[in-house]
Order: C-alpha cells, then structure tokens, then sequence
C-alpha cells in the first residue's frame, strides 16, 4: 500500500507507511469523516505464512470501520 490519498468505499483515506524489512507501520486518516488509524508490526511478514505489506489496505480499513462503529 504506497503512501499517498486514495479512494474506498468509505471516502478518501491519506495515508504513509514505511518499515526496513523486517518492520512495518501505517498511519491513515479518512478524510470524510476523520477516522485516524495507526498500527505498526514488529514482523511485516512470516515467509509462506503471511505478509502485512500485502495486508496492509485491508487491515487499515478494517480498523477504521471498527473504529466508525465504536465511535
């Protein structure tokens, strides 16, 4: 997930991530309606098992949705 704004079904999300190959995080903030979503990872990926670069659009968004309903 490269940083930079992008559209979901939920609106505009602005967002940067980085790691250095073993780590990772993701700062997002919806731009509808505020919903700021940070994680980090000590661990971006577990080889055969699962990588968090890949996961990140649809970890970040299931955050915020969580955080919408609890909001």
């Amino acid at each position: 997930m490269p940083g930079g704004p992008r559209t979901t079904p939920e609106g505009p999300l602005a967002w940067h991530d980085g790691g250095n190959g073993w780590s990772l995080a993701v700062l997002a903030r919806s731009l509808r309606d505020g919903v700021l979503v940070c994680w980090v990872s000590n661990h971006a990926y577990r080889k055969g098992k699962w990588n968090f670069e890949d996961l990140a659009e649809t970890l970040t968004q299931g955050i915020a949705d969580r955080a919408r309903v609890r909001g």
